[in-house]
């Protein structure tokens, strides 16, 4: 079910500011019902539309919604790029609320938010909570009250303490709080949210330190949520091939509250929200193992469950009832996913403790040199009367809302990610859809098959999972020997070619969230885990480790038949680096951590210059890549011109031969991509020479490097094929671009590596095979809903283009250089000359546009009366937008299309008279429950609901015939469809 809260403003306030607006969607995926959510997203901006983000405002289905704008990149010409956006949504369970992004005159938002600095501390207050945090001796909280309406903060839940972060690491105890160097900044503040970052060591009571913290507190304005991202690096001493590491037998942070624990509220889906249990001694939820979550209040198990097979967005938080007064708990994202993990009570001490690695388990773990970890909490403080909301809010951790536009927007409007198109057909001439659609296809394909080894993968004789401390955000690569069930004997992914980056890139083409997920968790892994963290000015600090490495540090066993020839090892070169991933973590989600991990690896990859490993294309590659990121982000044009640098030697040294590419055959693609972005922001033409020269004789000595039982045709080349039949306008490059693109698939046997590997590019080589790319002038342009012909349709959904997004170049059908009336009206003119048949003979779906606003049904009606339409063409409108007369009785349309791959349209009637309670369900031919589209009260009308083939926990479903039942004021229709992949 999606419950849609719609927004629309008038197209003439949008014209009349010469900028572009913005459509933006926030869709609750959790079925979790949200309440003032802090949301942080970023939105990218075409270049020269936004000089500064004060000009900006947030619109909402009740007028303008208080937002804070900051300009997170900009473009070289001074305008904004990216834009973060952080504001608070409220939103029903699997819920959407439609907002716009527009220009104009923002009112000044009513902050609540203050900050006070003294000398050894900092005092935050919220509006709901008031915290204080101390540099020295950093403890996370070092005592929280809460508001009783009157602004004067009297009840207090945190006590002082002097704890925090605690680690016990081969029998020693280290804490922030013995630190007496850390450090506290402001290192945001606006008028919704508030960043503090500590950073500093743990230290052992002898004053011995080996790991590092940074953390973050997020604040928000009259908010009870701190959200904190803590980050914990091992930068002992790092030398290549030395054992380095500790046994940490315990990571966790510890929260003392200060009034009485007399109950507790856990995170379970057996358990309603508000379910309070009495607590004498203890309460806690621990994940021994991925298939092993239970809650435990006074030593006795209260539910259990097994996480990996429901995969519930409830579970990971934990919270406390304190006598009456008040509640408070944490939420920890990818609770069970990075297990062990617990979060406990201790009803005696008043202490909370968040068990990242519990020491309670008796699970040691070897963290070595270098590595980091990233953990997501959420802390929420309530009054009493609010128990109820706890769960919700905290639950809320696992999937952070996120403000997102439209793939037409990211790919054809913003400009942001270069030549990119979305993955709407019909921007593909006919000849080549096919193969279009096959590509795709088999993107998702290979997403899916990454999904499904998530759980479990079997190599060698070795089943693995990819969940852990390390593991999660990763995938199992192979086992060195045959049967043996030994971590040291695991090698990892750790992201073939930077893979969140690709997966990012599929993400805004086509809107599926489950590449979003797969590329968040995934990303936050690489900045962690692969990246290498030391001491800055270390060698070796913002490295990347070999790839793939064997128990996520070491490479290649020297003996491949005894795994533990494996030694550590850090790369002192660009070959496996990859931050693009990192970097887009940063721009759609603000993800400070993010950035800062991507800029330090640029500046290992910018201390080398001139990159000269000719044997290395990928290393040259990945150089340039991530150079060209940090300048679009940074505008640092130190970046770009090592980058310029890099190209100059590989122009000069393979002039006349380019053999050097023989060296790394299955890379070449990769530096082609690397200098095709080097030249858009360039215009250099040698670079045009050096990608011929490159692709002839890729090409041309295939035999060279032809690969044993396989082919020596890698789809990753597709994308310097294309670009060359576009810039040279040479057909022969495009046959070669077909030709390639038809080695790619999505299941390779390799299911991580080669999907990066291949496929790197080969969604960006698809624009050169659409009109754009091809220079060509799209045809058909009235078709716009994408139905194949031109009706009564698509003048709708351009007064709906033009309402929301008037400055979309679909919009200016007239090509005068603007959207206005007449390009409706030309339309309508091209729809009368197609013959009377296209009015009158098509049988269009009368609840099409059932789910659209009054405000906007009252809009579209009164443009209709100026367009001096007839009455047949009137009354057909009226009826398309549920003007007409109201069904008698509750109707269910049959699916459109059908059979269809991968989404449908199912629209249904509530007659006239008092609102109704509507269920909308989908079954498989088994009779089984898939998913539940609709569960809620209808006003008389016409509705439509799109289905995307998930069930209700979001699992894309089969081929095969499904039914969808209707239940309405004690009436049920019930119709068959069929899914078709």
């Amino acid at each position: 079910m999606v419950k849609r809260l719609m927004l629309m403003v008038s197209a003439a306030i949008l014209a009349a500011s010469g900028l572009q607006a913005v459509q933006l969607t926030v869709r609750e995926r959790s079925g979790i019902e949200r309440f003032d959510e802090p949301v942080t997203s970023g939105v990218p901006l075409p270049e020269g539309r936004v000089s500064s983000v004060d000009g900006l405002v947030l619109s909402g289905p009740g007028g303008p919604v208080p937002c804070e704008f900051r300009a997170a990149s900009r473009w070289p010409d001074g305008s904004v790029r990216w834009a973060h956006l952080d504001f608070q949504a409220s939103l029903p369970a699997d819920g959407e609320l439609s907002l716009l992004l527009l220009p104009g005159s923002p009112a000044a938002a009513q902050s609540r938010l203050e900050l006070i600095e003294l000398i050894d501390r900092f005092v935050v207050t919220t509006g709901k909570i008031r915290a204080e945090i101390r540099s020295a001796k950093f403890n996370l909280f070092d005592g929280l009250w809460l508001d009783d309406g009157s602004g004067t903060y009297p009840v207090q839940i945190v006590a002082g303490h002097d704890r925090g972060i605690v680690l016990h690491a081969d029998g020693v105890e280290y804490t922030s709080a013995a630190d007496l160097s850390s450090t506290l900044e402001l290192e945001s503040a606006g008028a919704m949210r508030m960043v503090l970052r500590a950073e500093g060591k743990l230290e052992a009571l002898s004053g011995d330190a080996e790991f590092y913290y940074v953390c973050r507190l997020y604040f928000f304005n009259d908010s009870p949520v701190v959200r904190v991202a803590l980050s914990i690096e091992n930068r002992g001493e790092f030398l290549q091939g030395f054992e380095y590491k500790a046994a940490v037998e315990g990571l966790q942070v510890e929260v003392p509250l200060s009034a009485e624990i007399t109950g507790a509220y856990a995170g379970m889906p057996a358990l309603d929200w508000d379910h309070l249990e009495p607590v004498n001694s203890a309460a806690a939820v621990t994940v021994s193992s991925a298939s092993r979550l239970e809650y435990a209040v006074d030593g006795a198990v209260v539910s259990s469950m097994d996480p990996k097979t429901g995969k519930s967005d409830r579970v990971g938080w934990l919270g406390a009832n304190l006598g009456g007064d008040a509640v408070a708990g944490v939420g920890v994202r990818w609770f069970w996913q990075m297990h062990p993990s617990s979060i406990e009570l201790d009803a005696e001490t008043g202490l909370l403790t968040v068990g990242l690695v519990p020491r309670s388990l008796g699970i040691p773990l070897d963290i070595y040199s270098g590595v980091g970890r990233t953990h997501y909490l959420r802390f929420a403080f309530l009054p009493s009367a609010e128990a109820s909301r706890l769960g919700q809010v905290l639950a809320a951790s696992q999937r952070p809302l996120l403000a997102v536009a439209s793939p037409e927007y990211y790919c054809r409007t913003s400009g942001v990610f270069g030549h990119l198109a979305d993955r709407d057909r019909s921007l593909y001439p006919p000849e080549y859809r096919e193969e279009v659609g096959r590509v795709e296809d088999e993107l998702d394909l290979g997403l899916e098959n990454q999904w499904q080894k998530v759980d479990s993968r079997t190599k060698n004789g070795v089943t693995w999972e990819s969940y852990g401390f390390l593991n999660w955000g990763d995938g199992m690569h192979y086992a060195w020997e045959a049967g043996v069930h030994e971590p040291l004997n695991i090698a990892w992914n750790h992201h073939y070619y930077d893979l969140p980056f690709m997966v990012m890139l599929e993400f805004v083409r086509s809107g599926n969230w489950r590449y979003y997920d797969y590329f968040t968790s995934r990303a936050v892994h690489l900045m962690d885990v692969h990246m290498v963290h030391l001491d800055p000015g270390h060698a070796y600090d913002g490295a990347g480790r070999y790839c793939p490495p064997t128990d996520h540090v070491r490479q290649d066993p020297s003996d491949t038949g005894d795994y533990t020839t494996a030694s550590v090892y850090i790369s002192p070169y660009t070959n496996h680096h990859k931050t693009q991933g990192l970097f887009g973590l940063w721009h759609l989600t603000g993800d400070e951590r993010a950035r800062d991990m991507a800029l330090e690896g640029t500046d290992f990859v910018s201390g080398f210059g001139g990159y000269t490993d000719f044997d290395q294309p990928r290393g040259a590659a990945f150089q340039v890549l991530t150079l060209l990121e940090a300048y679009k982000s940074t505008g640092d044009e130190a970046f770009l011109g090592t980058a310029k640098t890099t190209f100059n030697l590989w122009y000069n040294e393979n002039r006349g031969t380019a053999s050097k590419f023989t060296g790394g055959y299955f890379m070449a693609g990769f530096l082609l991509e690397a200098f095709i972005d080097l030249y858009e922001i360039e215009q250099d033409e040698r670079i045009v020479a050096f990608i011929k020269e490159g692709v002839d004789w890729m090409d041309a000595n295939e035999s060279v490097w032809f690969s044993a039982g396989g082919h020596g045709k890698y789809s990753n080349m597709a994308l310097a094929q294309g670009w060359l039949a576009e810039r040279l306008d040479d057909s022969s490059y495009r046959d070669l671009q077909l030709e390639y693109l038809s080695y790619w698939k999505g299941n390779w046997s390799n299911a991580f590596k080669d999907y990066g590997l291949t496929g790197r590019s080969v969604a960006r080589s698809l624009y050169y095979l659409s009109y754009e790319g091809l220079g060509r002038q799209q045809p058909n342009r009235g078709d716009i809903d994408g139905d194949g012909q031109v009706g009564l349709t698509d003048l709708v959904e351009l007064l709906l283009l033009g309402l929301r997004d008037p400055f979309n170049t679909r919009a200016d059908y007239n090509d005068d250089g603007r959207y206005s009336l007449r390009d409706v009206i030309a339309l309508l003119l091209r729809i009368r000359s197609e013959g009377g048949a296209v009015l009158a003979g098509v049988p269009y779906d009368k609840n099409r546009f059932g789910d659209i606003s009054p405000e906007a049904r009252r809009y579209l009606l009164a443009e209709i009366e100026k367009l001096g339409l007839t009455d047949s063409e009137t009354s057909l409108l009226e009826s398309l937008l549920g003007a007409a007369k109201l069904p008698g009785a509750v109707t269910l349309a049959q699916n459109h299309p059908n059979p269809f791959n991968p989404s449908t349209t199912i629209s249904y009637g509530v007659p006239g008279g008092d609102p109704l309670l509507v269920r909308l369900e989908i079954f498989d031919i088994r009779g089984r429950l898939v998913r539940v589209l609709e569960n809620t009260v209808r006003e008389p009308g016409f509705y439509q609901v799109y289905w995307d083939g998930t069930d209700n926990s979001g699992r894309p479903q089969g081929s095969g015939v499904y039914f969808y039942r209707l239940n309405a004021g004690g009436e049920s229709r019930m119709r068959k469809m069929v899914l078709v992949k």
